[in-house]
């Protein structure tokens, strides 16, 4: 399993993903804020910590829009988080038998 892990982190992130609250995340080098509605966080099988889900903006490509697309972010990558009191209907086509959990899923929706 990784060796840095950020338990306060993934903890908080579990947390959105029981109660359904989107997330607000700086990510890697950007900017500006993305809004992102979490599904899963998992060992991916590049043995990183990573979450995935529905990001519904990415103010840094204001071109895009609000458009809704599945994305996988690296923890040890997001600089900074807020747990918005937005809430958020599960996505149905979330499939925990997915490949990419094959190491192992840390918490689900």
């Amino acid at each position: 399993m990784t060796n840095m892990r950020n338990y306060q982190l993934e903890h908080q992130i579990c947390r959105a993903i029981k109660e359904t609250k989107t997330l607000r995340i700086r990510y890697d080098r950007d900017t500006f804020w993305r809004e992102f509605e979490p599904q899963a966080l998992f060992i991916s099988t590049a043995d990183h910590v990573n979450v995935t889900g529905i990001q519904t903006e990415d103010k840094n490509k204001p071109q895009k829009g609000r458009m809704r697309e599945v994305r996988n972010f690296e923890l040890m990558k997001i600089n900074a988080i807020e747990v918005m009191e937005l809430v958020f209907q599960k996505d149905q086509s979330f499939n925990r038998n997915d490949r990419r959990f094959e190491n192992g899923l840390i918490c689900s929706g």
